[in-house]
């Protein structure tokens, strides 16, 4: 199991969960710093749709190695299973961090340039 676990976080990647911080954070001070109501609005819920995305991402994630930790341990499974099990990771990956950029490029549209110099210096405070 070990094993399986090494070899999924090496291929797959991880901190996923520490995402979802730096977002608390960041929803946390655009409601402090974005001055203009509509504006802010809008970039909370697109803080919220970051934070499904990430969560929905560990869900799932869950379950592929689920599946992964079984497939490792039937002496039956073949190299190319395993192969499509991490594969279908990496996709999944992909579609997370493609989706999040999308949104990060989104939340720039709901902020001046000086609101969110000051959101990420309140992210780097911490």
């Amino acid at each position: 199991m070990l094993i399986a676990l090494v070899t999924f976080l090496l291929l797959s990647g991880s901190g996923a969960g520490s995402i979802i911080e730096e977002l608390k954070t960041a929803e946390k001070a655009v409601q402090e710093i974005v001055v203009d109501e509509a504006s802010r609005d809008a970039a909370v819920e697109t803080i919220e749709e970051m934070m499904n995305a990430v969560q929905e991402f560990n869900k799932v994630r869950t379950d592929t190695f689920i599946s992964f930790e079984g497939a490792v341990s039937s002496y039956e499974s073949t190299a190319a299973d395993l192969q499509a099990l991490l594969d279908k990771e990496r996709g999944l990956t992909v579609e997370l961090q493609d989706r999040l950029v999308t949104l990060h490029s989104e939340l720039k549209t709901h902020m001046t340039e000086e609101e969110w110099e000051q959101m990420y210096a309140a992210l780097n405070q911490d």
